[in-house]
């Protein structure tokens, strides 16, 4: 005798009277209810007993639905929303709404703890589903059932709100400047860049960020954007400017522009002793003298000073190589 065939609650396959897990979505079969299945069905049980009116009975069911503690355990969670399901979507109600915001907890909740299991949380997602679904046909029914005349004073009010809760935006200097800040804080350079275009004087407490910002352009490579920034500098003039932040901006303008082979423009960069120290080694090791000693000629009271303390001139640079070769090209300097 073939054995009885059933049907899987939690998705409709087909399995035998025997069976233990449902081979399609491993819900493993139990015979009897959840406890908490249990007791809300005793609670209900008892309001129906009570001989209530109709509201009270709705009052009461709701807060039964709204408190019950959603569990933790695997089965019992598919428990709860397979029971939970028909109910979220019965006819309209304030219990049936009750039930649906219960429901999306518990789909929730079910994910995270199925989140290793694709066949289970296929069911998961076809109850969500099933809930988008109804209360999508649930907003049109209500929306088809409403005069036209409501409708236009909907709309007109929805947008009369809009208009009149909607922030006024502050184009002040100094508003524009903490939204600049930000940006360059987050990493938005576009957006960065359109607060600059909108208000281009938002004074010096921009500075250290103008610098980042144009940093931040060479390292997406670009160029054209970073030095149009730099030659405009209308903060690099301020006394409040970090100047540790202009010398990092020349010094990365000087890196990109040695990667890319490009050392004319390098030039226009090196700004201070360790770079022009830098750019000097470049055309040394290229065995380029003309070159090394025409910078050296143009930026001499940078890479040479008089120190009082030893009561000679000194050359600015650690490095032995530039040192001796600046050394050997300037009269009276050993």
């Amino acid at each position: 005798m073939p054995n009885k065939v059933y049907k899987c609650p939690a998705c409709g396959a087909l399995r035998e009277a025997m069976a233990t897990q449902c081979p399609a979505c491993d819900f493993e079969f139990r015979d009897a209810l959840s406890a908490l299945l249990v007791e809300l069905n005793e609670k209900f049980d008892s309001l129906r007993n009570q001989g209530l009116s109709a509201s009270d009975y709705e009052r009461l069911s709701i807060d039964v639905i709204r408190k019950f503690a959603i569990p933790h355990i695997r089965e019992e969670l598919l428990d709860v929303l397979i029971y939970i399901q028909p109910k979220a979507l019965d006819k309209e109600s304030a219990v049936r709404d009750a039930w649906s915001v219960r429901q999306r907890e518990v789909i929730e909740r079910a994910k995270m703890a199925f989140e290793n299991s694709p066949k289970t949380m296929m069911v998961i997602k076809r109850y969500e589903e099933e809930l988008d679904k109804y209360e999508k046909q649930t907003i049109r029914r209500f929306w088809r059932r409403l005069p036209l005349l409501v409708k236009s004073l909907i709309v007109v009010s929805v947008l009369f709100l809009i208009l009149l809760l909607a922030p006024e935006k502050d184009t002040s200097k100094e508003a524009y400047a903490i939204r600049f800040n930000k940006a360059v804080e987050k990493g938005q350079v576009d957006k960065a860049l359109k607060y600059i275009s909108e208000c281009p004087e938002m004074g010096p407490s921009i500075s250290t960020d103008y610098t980042a910002l144009i940093i931040m352009l060479l390292d997406q490579d670009r160029v054209i954007e970073a030095e149009s920034l730099y030659k405009k500098m209308p903060y690099f003039t301020s006394s409040t400017t970090d100047k540790s932040a202009i010398r990092a901006a020349n010094r990365r303008f000087l890196t990109y522009y040695i990667d890319k082979g490009d050392l004319d423009h390098a030039q226009a960069y090196a700004t201070d002793a360790e770079s022009l120290s830098q750019l000097i080694r470049i055309f040394l090791d290229r065995s380029d003298i003309k070159s090394a000693l025409s910078i050296y000629k143009r930026n001499t009271t940078k890479l040479v000073k008089y120190d009082v303390v030893q009561k000679k001139r000194v050359v600015l640079t650690d490095d032995d190589v530039v040192a001796n070769f600046i050394k050997a090209n300037t009269y009276g300097l050993k």
